[in-house]
């Protein structure tokens, strides 16, 4: 009876290879679990690093700091999320070394890192690329949501001699807008934004403004563009019943930060101020506007009419323009996101 010796060997073979199989399987499991594991965690850091690196060069380039800086911070700033990161392409766009140009900008980042496995070598995988890429947006916010309001530039009281106005400074404004022959006429008509000059200005928008003072800010159908400066941008002046939008103002504005037109004085059309030039943006808090008999003392003094109104506000920043005068495309208003 030799035949169960025989049978005996065969199974001793089919053993072999079923643990030769299994520890293939084993080994890939645990390769799934510690290589991969590892790899996605280093997918999340290195996602993490594009995605700020991405912000940090639109925020220089929204600066106007050019795209010199705008490469190495975001270099910095990814090695900050993962210290292997190697830049693999830097896209800014011919915009960031340009403030002038008009629209929304895009800066793209491309990262790169090298993952070493730990037991997937025995499987004949050493090591895997994790590349990440990001892009960010920036632009200019004066094509959102501009108040309807003249800051008129010389027109602040109190220490408030734009540009040198530190941030936290109460910057009171007089406003008359039953004198629509006088440069202090307080309103604008955003509908009528960036018109040639001579245009009929006669619809004062009052309603629209009224709106625009309520949310906050233009919200029109169609966008706002920056301001021209150094060219002009002359806008229409809004209607010249302000009490109901003060009321608004008050009601629905205290202690928001808003973005105001800023202008250098007004154009005669008929004997009136009709069109403005703006020439930059202000971010200031709006902190109330009072009548002229109701006007606390850091208003100062006041005009001569009767109707005159003060807006309490609280100068937050901006950036500045050519030369350090009053301007710039955007007054440094700018947003930055990502996109992708």
């Amino acid at each position: 009876m030799r035949v169960t010796p025989r049978l005996r060997r065969d199974e001793g073979g089919a053993v072999l290879v079923i643990v030769a199989l299994s520890l293939v399987v084993l080994l890939g499991m645990l390769a799934l679990v510690v290589d991969l594991g590892r790899a996605v965690a280093i997918r999340r850091a290195m996602v993490n690093a594009s995605d700020s690196a991405a912000l940090a060069a639109a925020q220089k380039c929204a600066q106007g700091l050019g795209s010199g800086q705008a490469q190495a911070a975001a270099t910095v700033t990814a090695k900050m999320n993962d210290g292997s990161a190697i830049l693999v392409s830097f896209d800014p766009g011919p915009e960031c070394d340009s403030l002038q140009a008009l629209g929304l900008k895009l800066v793209t980042v491309r990262y790169t890192t090298t993952v070493d496995y730990f037991v997937a070598p025995i499987l004949g995988i050493d090591s895997q690329a994790v590349t990440t890429q990001a892009t960010a947006q920036w632009g200019p916010v004066a094509s959102a949501r501009p108040v309807p309001f003249v800051a008129q530039q010389g027109a602040f009281q109190g220490p408030c001699e734009i540009p040198n106005v530190a941030p936290g400074v109460k910057c009171p404004l007089w406003f008359d807008n039953d004198d629509f022959g006088s440069s202090t006429f307080g309103t604008l008509n955003l509908n009528m934004w960036d018109v040639p000059l001579g245009t009929n200005c006669s619809n004062k928008e009052e309603g629209a403004n009224t709106h625009y003072a309520d949310v906050g800010g233009y919200d029109g159908q169609v966008p706002l563009h920056p301001v021209n400066y150094p060219a002009p941008t002359w806008v229409c002046a809004g209607t010249g019943d302000a009490q109901g939008i003060f009321l608004v103002l008050n009601e629905h504005q205290i202690g928001k930060i808003l973005a105001f037109p800023v202008t250098d004085g007004c154009t005669r059309q008929g004997g009136h101020c009709d069109l403005f030039n703006v020439v930059g943006f202000a971010r200031l808090q709006f902190d109330g506007v009072f009548k002229k008999n109701e006007a606390p003392p850091e208003c100062g003094t006041p005009p001569s009419n009767a109707s005159s109104h003060c807006m309490l506000t609280t100068w937050v920043g901006g950036g500045f323009g050519d030369g350090g005068v009053i301007g710039g495309l955007d007054y440094g208003l700018r947003t930055i996101r990502l996109v992708k």
